[in-house]
């Protein structure tokens, strides 16, 4: 049975990333898998940020033809595939004529995002997809404010993680610090990073705690988060954007306590995070 898999920003780090990976690593010894990496500049719109322009430049139906032929065309060829699996909602509009499954998380779904041509596709994919997986009881209430007759297609699979993989290494001491505070993100307004430096701020001089923190990661939020660390009162180490055996041989087991307290923002919320279970 030959799958479509497809992915978005499949080589980037990221918790839709590492979950459609493990999954994969069990699928391929069963089935004959293509892995799609799908993004916003594969279809010509430029970058994921473009798509808050879309409803305003471009009909449903263009959307969604330009999609199907600009995905089928350039990375495989849909006849070919018994099935798709879709890691993320937007590509799925443009194949709703297909076998499917297609995943949800949460910020994708929320009201403020739901526009224009984009409520409809979504409400159209989520009615022709076989199974439509959510990673948490948030996200089926999402799903199911949209599209509330679908309930007996929903099915919860919170993400996973490799514990064997995690569980191998010898917690690490911290360097010259009773404790290592660390934080692995990426930089967006979410993930509040910025607070987490102002709260160690008073961790330090309020409470004369004796800790170095720890940052990895990179994102659109990077130059305001350095700024503020520049200003911080307390040691830390930026990392930058560090790698999956990196974080697992160094950062984790270097780590006494691991913060994000993420935001809940109007068009932006943590869907489930797969770094709180690692």
């Amino acid at each position: 049975m030959r799958i479509a898999y497809v992915v978005p920003e499949l080589n980037k780090y990221g918790g839709i990333q590492e979950y459609a990976r493990i999954v994969y690593s069990e699928l391929i010894e069963e089935f004959d898998i293509d892995l799609v990496d799908w993004s916003w500049k594969c279809v010509g719109v430029g970058s994921r940020a473009a798509i808050n322009l879309l409803p305003a430049q471009v009909s449903y139906s263009y959307y969604k033809f330009f999609l199907t032929k600009k995905i089928s065309s350039t990375y495989y060829k849909i006849a070919d595939s018994a099935f798709i699996h879709f890691w993320h909602i937007d590509p799925a509009v443009g194949f709703t004529n297909t076998k499917y499954i297609v995943s949800c998380y949460a910020m994708e779904l929320l009201p403020s995002n739901m526009k224009g041509f984009r409520k409809r596709g979504y409400l159209e994919a989520l009615k022709g997809a076989e199974v439509i997986h959510v990673i948490s009881n948030y996200t089926k209430e999402l799903v199911l404010n949209i599209a509330p007759n679908i309930e007996d297609k929903v099915v919860l699979i919170p993400p996973c993680i490799d514990f064997e993989k995690l569980s191998k290494f010898s917690k690490l001491k911290g360097r010259g610090s009773k404790y290592v505070i660390g934080t692995l993100t990426r930089f967006n307004r979410r993930k509040n990073v910025l607070n987490i430096i102002k709260s160690l701020n008073i961790l330090k001089e309020k409470y004369g705690v004796d800790f170095i923190y720890y940052l990895a990661g990179d994102g659109l939020e990077r130059k305001k988060i350095l700024q503020e660390l520049k200003k911080a009162r307390f040691k830390w180490k930026y990392f930058g954007q560090i790698s999956e055996k990196e974080k697992l041989k160094f950062f984790y087991p270097s780590v006494d306590v691991f913060v994000l307290p993420p935001l809940q923002l109007p068009n932006d919320v943590e869907g489930f995070g797969i770094v709180y279970i690692e």
